[in-house]
């Protein structure tokens, strides 16, 4: 059996509406699991429930990151379709965790001799106390490996765990995973054959 996994990048929140706001003091937020979507995540929650809806895609199964702007997506989507399924938190669905660099500025992080470290060190770069790419590929590997059988599933998750995910399929160098953006409230879909274990990315989910 083949099963299509949809990963979702939650709305739009209130840190991604912080460093637009403010270019000149963009912070570093990493997982900061307590913030929320802004209004215009949540009507992009809707409108991908919508979207989802008009061309019959339906989850058998939900899961979803613990953070609160995964989860309200995950309602706000769910309820769009008018469907009703418990929704299942996974910690590997986690943003990167970024240790101590979480709330700090990112001019004051990356400097230049910081940078090159990074460059260096590419995937196998941590934050403090963090967590790497490599590290993410890895445990979101794990988690998809281990969806259980059924034709559709729903992961509402974030934009470094599905990015890294795509790069270990693909076999992405450190600056085109770095590079790469998963836009607000987009679908990525994957498949996962239950009988060779074997995941393939097909394409982001642009009806």
């Amino acid at each position: 059996m083949v099963t299509k996994i949809y990963l979702i990048r939650h709305g739009e929140a209130e840190n991604n509406r912080y460093n637009l706001n403010n270019p000149e003091q963009k912070r570093i937020f990493g997982r900061s699991n307590h913030l929320n979507l802004t209004d215009q995540g949540i009507q992009q929650a809707k409108d991908l429930g919508r979207k989802l809806q008009k061309f019959k895609i339906y989850p058998d199964i939900v899961y979803s990151s613990p953070a609160q702007r995964a989860l309200q997506t995950a309602r706000y989507t769910l309820s769009a379709m008018g469907v009703e399924l418990d929704i299942a938190p996974d910690e590997r669905l986690q943003e990167r965790d970024v240790g101590h660099w979480t709330g700090e500025l990112i001019d004051k992080v990356f400097t230049k001799a910081q940078i090159s470290i990074i460059n260096e060190l590419g995937k196998n770069f941590s934050a403090p106390n963090g967590e790497s790419f490599a590290d993410i590929e890895k445990r979101m590997h794990r988690w998809a490996i281990s969806v259980p059988e059924s034709q559709t599933v729903f992961a509402f998750s974030h934009n470094n765990a599905i990015k890294c995910l795509i790069s270990k399929i693909e076999g992405w160098d450190y600056p085109t995973t770095l590079n790469y953006e998963i836009e607000n409230a987009s679908a990525n879909i994957f498949t996962l054959d239950h009988e060779t274990r074997k995941l393939r990315y097909l394409q982001p989910f642009d009806q």
